[in-house]
C-alpha cells in the first residue's frame, strides 16, 4: 500500500503515515518499494507480528527502567529513587500484565477481528524480581469484558 492509500484507509494525515511507516521500516517490520508501483508490505506474514512488538517500536511501553529518569517532575531526577518506591511495583506489575495481553496477539488476529486475548493467569505473569508481592496468590484471573 502506498502512503496516499493508508492515509485515507486509516484516516489519518499522510505525514503522519509517512513517520509511522519510517519508524516501523527502520526496525524492520515492513519493506518500501520505489517507484510507480512502490509502496509498502509487511516485513513477514501477518501471523508472525506481535501487537506488542509493533507498539514497542511505534511508541514505547507504558513503563519501563527509564520511566523515573525521563518524568521527574520539576527536579533533576524521581524523588522515588533515592527512596523505598513503593510505585515502580505497582508499574512493573501493570506493564507486566499488558506485555501479557499485548504479546499473545496477532496482526493477523487484529486485522480478522478476532483478537480476544481470552483470561489472564495472574499468577503466571511473573514479576522481574519473581514475585507479585503478595497480589493474586491464589491465581485469580482477569476475565475478558463480557460482550453486551
Amino acid at each position: 500500500m502506498t502512503i496516499p492509500e493508508l492515509a485515507e484507509h486509516e484516516n489519518l494525515s499522510q505525514p503522519h503515515i509517512a513517520k509511522l511507516m519510517t519508524i516501523m521500516r527502520q526496525a524492520g517490520l515492513v519493506r518500501s518499494t520505489r517507484g510507480h508501483i512502490g509502496g509498502y508490505q509487511l516485513a513477514k506474514p501477518s501471523q508472525e507480528m506481535v501487537i506488542g512488538e509493533i507498539l514497542t517500536v511505534l511508541g514505547g511501553r507504558v513503563y519501563d527502567e527509564t520511566f523515573c529518569s525521563k518524568h521527574a517532575g520539576l527536579g533533576d531526577e524521581c524523588v522515588h529513587l533515592n527512596m523505598n518506591c513503593r510505585l515502580k511495583p505497582l508499574w512493573t506489575q501493570v506493564q507486566d500484565a499488558i506485555d501479557g495481553v499485548l504479546n499473545r496477539i496477532t496482526l493477523d488476529q487484529v486485522v480478522r477481528g478476532t483478537s480476544d486475548a481470552g483470561t489472564i493467569e495472574l499468577s503466571s505473569l511473573e514479576h522481574r524480581n519473581g514475585s507479585m508481592n503478595g497480589c493474586c496468590k491464589n491465581g485469580s484471573t482477569l476475565e475478558p469484558a463480557s460482550k453486551s
